[in-house]
């Protein structure tokens, strides 16, 4: 399993960039959380089965329509990062 943290900025607040992100993990059965940070920037821990599949979001993770990404940052979480997901959730 692969476990990755992004934190994305640019203009990804009240844009609907959250749901973006849920539809996408959602539809590609993943693992984990998308939150907004106090700081104006996005927050993604997903969980991948395969390498392929950890690419092909990482593709689709450009934004909708209203959305401006200017940077993304990607950490390889530990294997033992001590928290386990059922599905992927919009965190408030």
């Amino acid at each position: 399993m692969y476990k990755q943290q992004y934190f994305i900025s640019g203009k990804v607040q009240g844009v609907g960039f959250r749901f973006f992100t849920e539809q996408i993990a959602n539809n590609m059965k993943l693992k984990g959380f998308v939150k907004n940070l106090n700081d104006g920037r996005v927050e993604i821990v997903a969980f991948f089965k395969t390498k392929e599949q950890m690419k092909k979001f990482e593709k689709l993770l450009n934004g909708n329509k209203y959305s401006n990404i200017e940077n993304i940052e990607k950490i390889v979480l530990d294997e033992n990062y001590p928290f386990q997901f059922n599905d992927f959730k919009i965190y408030y």
